[in-house]
């Protein structure tokens, strides 16, 4: 079960947490999610991880409510739906290039180089799918957030424990469920497409 099934009880929460934002323009909003994004690999590649979680944080949490904020103030578009699209590819490049300085051997780039090509193949599959005219959210149990979620999990328990297996094996986890929502979403979209 993913996180979207769940939103409806997230709303008031990020409702609240959006308070503070809400004389910003969505856009904005969505646009600040990437200097945070920014700093979440400066501090990476720092080692300095509870900073790094801090602005990972930041960054998920300006892009759950810009959406918030749009839909509060009337300000939904298409061009905010795109700049949030794009922005969010951005963003999900920088959280996964925060990992390679944790990286060692051949197969951490190995896996962190999958975890890259099936998150973007998940995306990938949701707009093509969504550009003809299905509606792919909550497809997979592998959304944005839970990726999202994900990362953060695997960069806490690696600054707590100081293990690289964590970053393998949390690496690998990632790898695994991106690759089995990728496939679900597959699997789901050409069963619709009846044609």
């Amino acid at each position: 079960m993913t996180i979207a099934k769940f939103r409806k009880y997230f709303v008031n929460m990020l409702s609240i947490f959006s308070i503070p934002f809400l004389r910003l323009s969505p856009n904005t909003i969505t646009i600040l999610s990437l200097p945070a994004s920014v700093m979440y690999l400066y501090f990476m590649l720092q080692h300095q991880y509870v900073l790094a979680i801090g602005f990972l944080a930041l960054s998920a949490l300006l892009d759950a409510i810009d959406g918030v904020v749009a839909r509060a103030r009337n300000l939904v578009s298409k061009k905010g739906a795109f700049l949030d699209s794009t922005i969010d590819r951005v963003n999900d490049f920088l959280y996964l290039l925060g990992l390679y300085p944790l990286l060692v051997t051949g197969i951490d780039y190995v896996l962190l180089l999958l975890a890259l090509v099936f998150t973007y193949l998940i995306s990938y599959v949701r707009a093509r799918a969504e550009s003809l005219g299905l509606r792919v959210e909550g497809v997979g149990f592998f959304e944005r957030a839970e990726r999202v979620l994900a990362l953060m999990l695997i960069l806490i328990m690696f600054s707590v424990l100081g293990d690289h297996l964590i970053i393998v094996l949390g690496l690998a986890v990632y790898v695994l469920c991106a690759l089995v929502t990728t496939l679900h979403r597959i699997i789901w979209v050409l069963m619709k497409l009846r044609d």
